[in-house]
């Protein structure tokens, strides 16, 4: 687990975000928090939190014993599930708050402690929790372009109304709470629902690198049957291939600065962070691309 920093990705990352802070333009501070000037004197802390969430997210591969016991399967390794991704979206929600509102949010003795929109950390894990619930009923739809966001987005909604039906009475404020907030992640309408939608984001992001780190990378194949217009624009871009291959961290990391820019959203330079940091980690360098919008 123990990891050594390298003087030279502190730097690379020093570098990278002074870029990043130097391009982006100032938000409404009624819609901020943290400290972005924070963000240059943090470069160990980061290192460490990318070093715990590659952790959580390797947690992901390794398969129960019962597998092979009861004769289910007998893989040494595995994917990401649907539930592994929801465990990584709450680390990283979790280390985001942190570092936005002060170490141990939430802790023993601090359940009355709220975000800057009033959500304590109880409701922001249930909706964390339950972002994805709907995927039950209708899969993991692919975030590519492709499909109808409108109806994806109902179809969500109606599954967790539905599902929030079973709380008793006693807890329906924290039904209506958590409602709200999946909203607004839904819809990026508030600090704590842009939180959860970019640690959601920004999770997606994070296996694709740990996987490259393991040597077991998430590659798109150009003539593949599942390529959106959203990738082709994506894997011109891309720095790396091979054999007309491209790798889903780096197409990833272009449709979060540039194709999309759901950076846009990322107003305290947390996520922005953390992704440079797993980068450099990963891959010893950050991506050409992006520094020449610097």
């Amino acid at each position: 687990m123990a990891k050594i920093i390298s003087s030279n990705i502190l730097i690379r990352f020093r570098t990278v975000m002074k870029g990043e802070i130097q391009i982006r333009c100032e938000h409404d501070p009624r819609w901020s928090f943290g400290k972005r000037s924070h963000i240059l004197d943090s470069s160990a802390e980061f290192f460490n939190i990318a070093a715990r969430l590659f952790e959580i997210a390797k947690s992901s591969t390794v398969p129960r014993s019962y597998n092979a016991i009861y004769n289910l399967c007998t893989d040494t390794f595995f994917y990401e599930s649907v539930s592994a991704h929801t465990n990584l979206v709450s680390a990283i929600a979790t280390e985001a708050l942190d570092f936005c509102y002060g170490y141990d949010f939430g802790g023993l003795g601090k359940e009355s402690r709220k975000t800057v929109d009033g959500y304590s950390y109880r409701d922001i894990m249930d909706t964390v929790r339950l972002h994805d619930i709907a995927e039950n009923k209708i899969g993991d739809l692919p975030d590519n372009g492709s499909r109808d966001e409108k109806e994806k987005n109902q179809k969500e909604l109606a599954y967790l109304e539905e599902y929030l039906e079973t709380f008793s009475r006693k807890e329906k404020d924290l039904k209506m709470r958590i409602l709200g907030l999946f909203l607004e992640m839904q819809n990026q309408t508030s600090p704590t629902g842009k939180l959860i939608y970019l640690a959601d984001k920004v999770a997606a992001l994070l296996i694709t690198l740990c996987l490259d780190s393991l040597g077991r990378s998430p590659m798109m194949l150009e003539n593949s049957i599942y390529v959106s217009k959203r990738d082709w624009a994506e894997m011109e871009k891309c720095e790396f291939s091979v054999e007309h291959a491209h790798k889903a961290s780096e197409m990833w990391a272009i449709d979060f600065f540039q194709m999309r820019e759901i950076v846009k959203y990322d107003e305290n330079f947390f996520f922005t962070a953390l992704i440079v940091m797993a980068t450099l980690m990963v891959n010893d360098k950050w991506y050409g691309w992006r520094e020449a919008d610097y």
